[in-house]
Protein backbone atom coordinates (compact mmCIF):
# COMPACT_ATOMS: atom_id res chain seq x y z
CA UNK A 1 0.00 0.00 0.00
CA UNK A 2 1.13 3.38 -1.27
CA UNK A 3 1.42 6.47 1.60
CA UNK A 4 -1.18 8.26 -0.10
CA UNK A 5 -3.41 5.34 0.38
CA UNK A 6 -2.55 4.95 3.94
CA UNK A 7 -3.22 8.65 4.72
CA UNK A 8 -6.76 8.23 2.41
CA UNK A 9 -7.84 5.46 4.93
CA UNK A 10 -6.74 7.43 7.94
CA UNK A 11 -8.26 10.73 7.01
CA UNK A 12 -11.67 8.28 5.54
CA UNK A 13 -11.81 6.44 8.89
CA UNK A 14 -11.89 9.50 10.40
CA UNK A 15 -14.52 11.17 8.71
CA UNK A 16 -16.24 7.86 8.43
CA UNK A 17 -16.24 7.99 12.59
CA UNK A 18 -17.20 11.32 13.07
CA UNK A 19 -19.82 10.61 11.14
CA UNK A 20 -21.47 7.39 12.11
CA UNK A 21 -21.41 8.92 16.04
CA UNK A 22 -23.11 11.81 14.81
CA UNK A 23 -25.86 9.68 12.97
CA UNK A 24 -26.97 6.36 14.88
CA UNK A 25 -28.09 6.26 18.08
CA UNK A 26 -27.58 4.44 20.81
CA UNK A 27 -30.51 2.09 20.79
CA UNK A 28 -29.48 -1.04 18.40
CA UNK A 29 -27.25 0.03 16.80
CA UNK A 30 -30.85 1.73 14.65
CA UNK A 31 -30.45 4.93 12.43
CA UNK A 32 -32.88 7.44 13.39
CA UNK A 33 -33.56 10.83 11.83
CA UNK A 34 -31.16 13.99 12.61
CA UNK A 35 -32.53 16.54 14.85
CA UNK A 36 -30.71 20.32 15.96
CA UNK A 37 -29.18 18.69 19.11
CA UNK A 38 -27.47 15.83 16.44
CA UNK A 39 -25.89 18.86 14.52
CA UNK A 40 -23.32 20.01 17.57
CA UNK A 41 -22.40 16.36 17.29
CA UNK A 42 -20.97 17.06 14.10
CA UNK A 43 -17.01 17.47 14.19
CA UNK A 44 -15.04 18.24 10.56
CA UNK A 45 -12.21 17.18 9.68
CA UNK A 46 -9.30 20.45 9.02
CA UNK A 47 -5.99 20.96 8.43
CA UNK A 48 -4.96 18.02 6.45
CA UNK A 49 -1.49 17.84 5.79
CA UNK A 50 0.65 14.84 4.19
CA UNK A 51 4.59 15.05 4.38
CA UNK A 52 6.76 15.70 1.78
CA UNK A 53 8.35 12.20 2.14
CA UNK A 54 4.66 10.67 2.57
CA UNK A 55 5.57 8.93 6.01
CA UNK A 56 3.28 11.21 8.42
CA UNK A 57 -0.11 12.55 7.97
CA UNK A 58 -1.91 15.68 10.17
CA UNK A 59 -4.79 16.34 10.55
CA UNK A 60 -7.37 18.45 13.13
CA UNK A 61 -11.25 17.57 14.45
CA UNK A 62 -13.48 20.68 14.90
CA UNK A 63 -16.67 20.53 16.95
CA UNK A 64 -19.19 23.89 17.62
CA UNK A 65 -18.05 25.73 21.11
CA UNK A 66 -15.43 23.10 21.82
CA UNK A 67 -11.40 22.96 21.67
CA UNK A 68 -9.98 21.63 18.30
CA UNK A 69 -7.91 18.27 19.17
CA UNK A 70 -5.46 18.14 16.61
CA UNK A 71 -3.25 14.19 15.26
CA UNK A 72 -0.13 13.81 13.56
CA UNK A 73 0.25 10.15 12.68
CA UNK A 74 3.42 8.26 11.05
CA UNK A 75 1.73 6.36 8.41
CA UNK A 76 5.05 3.49 8.38
CA UNK A 77 4.98 3.45 11.88
CA UNK A 78 3.15 3.20 15.12
CA UNK A 79 4.08 6.89 16.33
CA UNK A 80 1.44 9.09 17.34
CA UNK A 81 0.44 12.71 19.00
CA UNK A 82 -3.14 13.87 19.97
CA UNK A 83 -2.61 17.21 20.99
CA UNK A 84 -5.69 19.19 22.44
CA UNK A 85 -6.58 23.00 21.85
CA UNK A 86 -3.64 21.86 18.87
CA UNK A 87 -3.99 23.44 15.18
CA UNK A 88 -2.80 24.29 11.78
CA UNK A 89 0.21 22.17 11.85
CA UNK A 90 3.02 22.06 9.09
CA UNK A 91 5.33 18.92 8.93
CA UNK A 92 9.02 19.79 7.49
CA UNK A 93 10.59 18.43 4.16
CA UNK A 94 12.73 16.37 5.94
CA UNK A 95 9.98 14.72 8.02
CA UNK A 96 11.91 15.25 11.11
CA UNK A 97 10.03 18.39 12.66
CA UNK A 98 6.27 19.31 12.93
CA UNK A 99 5.11 22.64 13.72
CA UNK A 100 1.38 24.06 15.01
CA UNK A 101 -0.20 26.24 17.28
CA UNK A 102 -1.44 26.01 20.75
CA UNK A 103 -4.50 28.07 21.61
CA UNK A 104 -6.35 29.04 25.20
CA UNK A 105 -9.21 26.78 25.71
CA UNK A 106 -12.69 27.37 23.69
CA UNK A 107 -14.33 29.17 26.89
CA UNK A 108 -11.13 31.39 27.58
CA UNK A 109 -10.84 32.52 24.01
CA UNK A 110 -14.38 33.81 24.15
CA UNK A 111 -14.00 35.50 27.02
CA UNK A 112 -10.87 37.13 26.02
CA UNK A 113 -12.88 38.31 22.64
CA UNK A 114 -15.49 39.37 24.50
CA UNK A 115 -13.53 41.66 26.49
CA UNK A 116 -12.23 42.29 23.43
CA UNK A 117 -8.60 41.84 24.35
CA UNK A 118 -6.45 39.63 21.72
CA UNK A 119 -6.68 35.75 21.95
CA UNK A 120 -3.03 34.62 22.18
CA UNK A 121 -1.36 31.49 20.79
CA UNK A 122 1.93 29.40 21.10
CA UNK A 123 3.56 27.87 18.92
CA UNK A 124 4.77 24.36 19.45
CA UNK A 125 7.98 22.60 17.68
CA UNK A 126 7.76 18.67 18.01
CA UNK A 127 10.40 16.35 16.92
CA UNK A 128 8.21 13.55 15.12
CA UNK A 129 11.36 10.72 16.33
CA UNK A 130 11.44 11.73 19.73
CA UNK A 131 8.18 13.46 21.46
CA UNK A 132 10.97 16.82 22.29
CA UNK A 133 9.14 20.19 22.21
CA UNK A 134 9.89 23.70 22.48
CA UNK A 135 7.34 26.18 22.80
CA UNK A 136 7.56 30.45 21.98
CA UNK A 137 4.46 32.06 23.15
CA UNK A 138 2.46 35.17 21.80
CA UNK A 139 3.13 33.75 18.03
CA UNK A 140 1.89 35.29 14.72
CA UNK A 141 2.98 32.78 12.62
CA UNK A 142 5.93 30.61 11.25
CA UNK A 143 7.43 28.26 8.68
CA UNK A 144 9.66 26.26 7.66
CA UNK A 145 12.66 26.46 5.31
CA UNK A 146 11.71 24.19 2.29
CA UNK A 147 15.83 22.89 2.97
CA UNK A 148 14.75 22.01 6.25
CA UNK A 149 17.65 23.60 7.69
CA UNK A 150 15.33 26.42 9.63
CA UNK A 151 12.16 27.26 11.46
CA UNK A 152 11.04 31.27 11.15
CA UNK A 153 8.76 32.38 14.16
CA UNK A 154 7.25 35.84 13.74
CA UNK A 155 6.25 36.99 17.35
CA UNK A 156 3.08 39.83 17.80
CA UNK A 157 3.55 43.40 17.74
CA UNK A 158 4.44 44.42 21.58
CA UNK A 159 1.33 46.60 22.61
CA UNK A 160 2.38 50.40 22.19
CA UNK A 161 5.62 49.66 19.81
CA UNK A 162 5.86 52.42 17.43
CA UNK A 163 8.38 50.66 15.21
CA UNK A 164 6.88 48.84 11.85
CA UNK A 165 8.68 45.74 12.38
CA UNK A 166 8.42 42.95 15.30
CA UNK A 167 10.74 40.38 16.34
CA UNK A 168 11.48 37.54 14.44
CA UNK A 169 13.23 34.37 15.62
CA UNK A 170 15.44 32.16 13.43
CA UNK A 171 15.38 28.42 14.99
CA UNK A 172 18.44 26.50 13.47
CA UNK A 173 16.95 23.36 13.74
CA UNK A 174 19.75 20.63 13.43
CA UNK A 175 21.71 23.24 16.25
CA UNK A 176 19.03 23.69 18.45
CA UNK A 177 19.93 27.65 18.58
CA UNK A 178 17.53 30.61 18.17
CA UNK A 179 18.40 33.95 16.86
CA UNK A 180 16.55 37.04 17.38
CA UNK A 181 15.85 39.69 14.66
CA UNK A 182 14.65 42.47 15.94
CA UNK A 183 12.09 44.84 13.80
CA UNK A 184 11.20 42.93 11.04
CA UNK A 185 8.34 44.36 9.22
CA UNK A 186 9.05 41.46 6.19
CA UNK A 187 10.84 37.67 5.91
CA UNK A 188 10.65 35.16 2.92
CA UNK A 189 12.96 32.40 2.41
CA UNK A 190 14.91 31.93 -1.29
CA UNK A 191 13.58 29.13 -3.80
CA UNK A 192 15.42 26.48 -2.01
CA UNK A 193 15.52 27.33 1.69
CA UNK A 194 19.19 28.41 1.78
CA UNK A 195 18.78 31.79 2.55
CA UNK A 196 16.38 34.06 4.43
CA UNK A 197 15.74 37.53 3.13
CA UNK A 198 14.10 40.20 5.51
CA UNK A 199 13.21 43.73 5.86
CA UNK A 200 14.04 46.23 8.86
CA UNK A 201 11.77 48.34 9.41
CA UNK A 202 12.34 50.32 13.41
CA UNK A 203 10.85 53.33 15.36
CA UNK A 204 13.08 55.78 14.84
CA UNK A 205 14.38 54.78 11.15
CA UNK A 206 17.84 53.80 12.28
CA UNK A 207 18.91 50.36 11.43
CA UNK A 208 16.33 50.25 8.55
CA UNK A 209 17.42 48.23 5.41
CA UNK A 210 17.52 44.81 3.69
CA UNK A 211 19.33 42.09 5.03
CA UNK A 212 20.12 38.53 4.35
CA UNK A 213 21.24 35.43 6.36
CA UNK A 214 23.01 32.09 5.12
CA UNK A 215 21.45 29.58 6.59
CA UNK A 216 24.34 27.07 5.81
CA UNK A 217 26.75 29.20 7.30
CA UNK A 218 24.66 31.51 9.62
CA UNK A 219 26.58 34.44 8.11
CA UNK A 220 24.54 37.65 8.40
CA UNK A 221 25.22 40.78 5.84
CA UNK A 222 23.36 43.84 4.22
CA UNK A 223 22.52 43.94 1.17
CA UNK A 224 20.76 47.64 1.58
CA UNK A 225 20.68 50.32 4.22
CA UNK A 226 19.91 53.36 2.80
CA UNK A 227 17.80 56.29 5.00
CA UNK A 228 13.68 55.07 4.11
CA UNK A 229 11.06 52.51 4.69
CA UNK A 230 11.53 48.85 2.86
CA UNK A 231 8.91 47.22 1.53
CA UNK A 232 7.06 44.61 -0.60
CA UNK A 233 10.13 42.19 -0.37
CA UNK A 234 9.96 39.66 -3.45
CA UNK A 235 12.35 36.77 -4.41
CA UNK A 236 12.52 36.28 -8.08
CA UNK A 237 11.57 32.37 -9.36
CA UNK A 238 15.07 31.07 -9.48
CA UNK A 239 16.27 32.41 -5.69
CA UNK A 240 19.44 34.58 -7.16
CA UNK A 241 17.29 38.47 -6.94
CA UNK A 242 15.63 40.36 -4.39
CA UNK A 243 13.60 43.40 -5.31
CA UNK A 244 11.86 45.40 -3.03
CA UNK A 245 10.57 49.02 -2.28
CA UNK A 246 12.43 51.75 -0.96
CA UNK A 247 10.80 55.06 0.01
CA UNK A 248 9.75 57.87 3.20
CA UNK A 249 6.63 59.13 4.11
CA UNK A 250 5.23 62.25 3.38
CA UNK A 251 2.71 63.97 4.82
CA UNK A 252 2.20 65.99 1.52
CA UNK A 253 1.09 62.59 0.00
CA UNK A 254 -1.41 60.01 0.47
CA UNK A 255 1.23 56.96 -0.89
CA UNK A 256 4.72 56.85 -0.18
CA UNK A 257 6.87 57.86 -3.24
CA UNK A 258 9.28 54.75 -3.30
CA UNK A 259 12.59 53.75 -5.21
CA UNK A 260 12.94 50.07 -7.06
CA UNK A 261 15.86 48.25 -5.67
CA UNK A 262 16.87 45.38 -7.31
CA UNK A 263 19.84 43.13 -6.16
CA UNK A 264 21.17 40.36 -8.51
CA UNK A 265 23.64 37.55 -8.01
CA UNK A 266 22.44 37.59 -4.00
CA UNK A 267 25.33 36.10 -1.78
CA UNK A 268 27.87 35.71 -4.21
CA UNK A 269 31.14 37.80 -5.21
CA UNK A 270 28.72 38.93 -8.44
CA UNK A 271 26.05 40.81 -6.09
CA UNK A 272 24.89 43.99 -7.67
CA UNK A 273 22.72 46.46 -6.56
CA UNK A 274 20.05 48.41 -9.14
CA UNK A 275 17.69 51.59 -7.86
CA UNK A 276 15.16 52.83 -10.21
CA UNK A 277 14.12 56.60 -9.66
CA UNK A 278 10.48 56.64 -10.91
CA UNK A 279 11.06 60.47 -10.87
CA UNK A 280 13.72 60.38 -13.43
CA UNK A 281 12.80 57.51 -15.46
Amino acid sequence: MTHFHRFHCVLTGAVLAVTLAAATSGQDGGKKALSIDDYAKWRTVGGTQISAQGDWVAFSYRQRETDEELHIQQLDGDKKYEVTRGSSPSISNDSRWAGYYLSPSFADAEKLRKEKKPVPRELVLLELATGEKRTWKNVSSFSFAKSSLALVVKKNKAEGSKAGGTDLILRYLDRGQDLLLGSVSQHAFDKDGHSLAYTVDTADGDGNGLYLVDLSTGALRALSTEEGKYSRLTWDEKGTAIAVFRGKDDKELEERDNFLVAITGVGTEGQKEFTLDRSKA
